[in-house]
């Protein structure tokens, strides 16, 4: 099948993004390289901070699985956890590391995965696509303060903004809330994909409108859901902390949004190059060395991106081959 025109610019605009990126970071790290070659050579790289980061980047995808078990769970599928575990792991390195259809095929994957173990098809969609909004949201309402440690941004303009946002997030999650019981939906429309596109956030919409979390379930939704990156903003700190060379936490929390936005405006998988190129600069900016920097890049990206993508990937085979022990026991009512 011939790659259409669309694919093919988008790909093209992908690798361009790419090598600007990574050309920048290169003109930054150019006058330290010497610097990162024997910070890397040498026993400059501590390897008990190393290791920490990786367990808290192990820390943050599980928290994160534990948010989607508990979404699945007041959906009314309680599938076992490592089950959940899995089908996120793999539907995060599909999301992360397929090129131009990532954001779509992330979560495709996992609601598909999750169908084929017994979770009724609404309540898949909604649980995945549940998710990835409530920690998006938490994201957004704590970025102004990640953005004020920077010294962008006074204390207190940071910590109005984030309210703001917060007040802003509850109004429009009660807007949105279905009112009253759950409406009858007509049969499944199969003559366009639009049509069964409709069909199925309809279902969802009922969906979620007859499986409700209480308020003690919404906030532990919401610890989960900053606790996944608090974590990760740990990761990426005791990465930095790893190259034993000065830093500020503000830089760290300013660089890690700035990989978080290049990973969520999707123009390259995983954010790859405008992320490091982002957090090289936030850090260098700040008062870090070059060398140290772009090694504490390095170590970020490759345990919160390249490890986890790499591990999915195998998960996704072993889901696909043989499943996850438990995944055939059915949903559990």
């Amino acid at each position: 099948m011939p790659r259409s025109p669309h694919r093919a610019g988008r790909i093209a605009l992908t690798a361009l993004v790419t090598l600007a990126a990574a050309g920048l970071a290169v003109q930054q790290v150019g006058p330290d390289t010497a610097g990162a070659l024997q910070l890397l050579r040498g026993s400059g790289v501590d390897a008990v901070r190393t290791v920490a980061a990786a367990v808290l980047s192990a820390a943050s995808l599980l928290v994160y699985g534990e948010l989607h078990r508990r979404l699945l769970v007041v959906a009314g599928a309680d599938l076992p956890g490592r089950t959940v575990q899995a089908v996120t792991v793999a539907g995060n390195a599909v999301s992360l590391t397929v090129p131009t259809v990532g954001t779509a095929a992330g979560p495709a994957y996992a609601v598909r995965a999750l169908c084929r173990r017994g979770v009724p098809t609404a309540a898949a969609v909604w649980s995945v696509g549940a998710a990835a909004v409530v920690t998006s949201v938490v994201l957004v309402v704590l970025a102004p303060l990640g953005i004020a440690a920077g010294g962008l941004l006074p204390v207190a303009a940071g910590i109005g903004a984030s309210t703001l946002l917060a007040v802003l997030a509850v109004g429009v999650a009660a807007l949105l809330r279905p009112r009253g019981g759950p409406h009858p939906v007509g049969p499944t429309r199969t003559g366009t994909l639009g049509g069964r596109a409709r069909d199925l956030v309809a279902r969802s919409s009922v969906w979620a409108a007859a499986h409700r979390p209480s308020p003690r379930t919404t906030a532990v939704l919401l610890v989960l859901a900053a606790l996944t990156w608090v974590l990760d903003l740990a990761c990426l700190a005791a990465c930095v902390g790893a190259t034993r060379a000065p830093f500020t936490a503000g830089a760290v929390a300013v660089g890690y949004l700035a990989v978080q936005a290049s990973i969520a405006i999707r123009l390259t998988p995983g954010g790859a190059g405008l992320a490091e190129a982002g957090l090289l600069a936030a850090l260098v900016t700040a008062g870090t060395p070059a060398g140290a920097a772009a090694v504490a890049v390095a170590l970020y990206r490759g345990i919160s991106w390249l490890v986890p993508a790499a591990v999915g990937w195998v998960v996704v085979l072993l889901l696909t081959a043989r499943g996850v022990p438990g995944a055939d026991s059915g949903t559990r009512r």
